[in-house]
């Protein structure tokens, strides 16, 4: 059963300033995800506009200290990529010296020797050389990642350091040469 409700009525009132304020609210809602949706295509093609603009800076010579900033920043961003391409490597040469086990167990537990001993012994060298192989790329990756961890503590930790010194430095000196000014801030 409904009742009828008058336009006159307090509660109509209410009720219609809260559907305008939730409708308010959805086209709001609406337009963030319009452009939260622009954003996520564009992403894609932003990428090459930013290399560019990245090579641009690196290549300028009237901002050395940003060029060096920019630079430390992709060789840091190298060093991430080859440390999560161990931690990949990993689990993978966990899961091989595992199955290597379990065949060689295998091997062990077979009562006749020769019901299907070829067959284990090929996929046992099969395993053999896939944890060597893999064992092999986490020791490169290792020492890259000490080299370049190295490198960064003997040369881009100074450079950085320098970087902020100059930041902040002139950061204050703005900011007094702004304090300065009449009628300013």
């Amino acid at each position: 059963m409904s009742f009828r409700v008058t336009e006159s009525n307090l509660l109509f009132h209410q009720i219609q300033s809260q559907i305008d304020e939730l409708v308010k609210g959805l086209k709001r809602l609406y337009s963030v995800n319009q452009v939260s949706v622009a954003a996520r295509q564009e992403t894609p093609t932003s990428e090459e506009p930013l290399r560019e603009a990245f090579s641009t800076l690196v290549a300028c010579d009237e901002s050395t200290a940003v060029s060096r900033a920019i630079s430390a920043v992709t060789e840091t961003v190298k060093l991430m990529a080859t440390g999560f391409e161990r931690i990949g490597c990993w689990p993978q040469w966990k899961n091989a010296q595992q199955t290597l086990a379990h065949k060689r167990d295998q091997r062990t537990k077979m009562d006749d020797p020769n019901q299907k001993s070829e067959h284990l012994e090929a996929e046992i060298a099969k395993n053999v050389r896939n944890v060597d192989q893999l064992d092999k790329k986490l020791i490169d990756l290792s020492t890259v990642i000490l080299k370049d961890l190295g490198k960064f503590d003997t040369e881009r930790m100074p450079d950085m350091m320098q970087f902020l010194i100059e930041y902040i430095e002139n950061t204050s000196r703005t900011s007094a040469e702004l304090q300065d000014v009449p009628g300013k801030c």
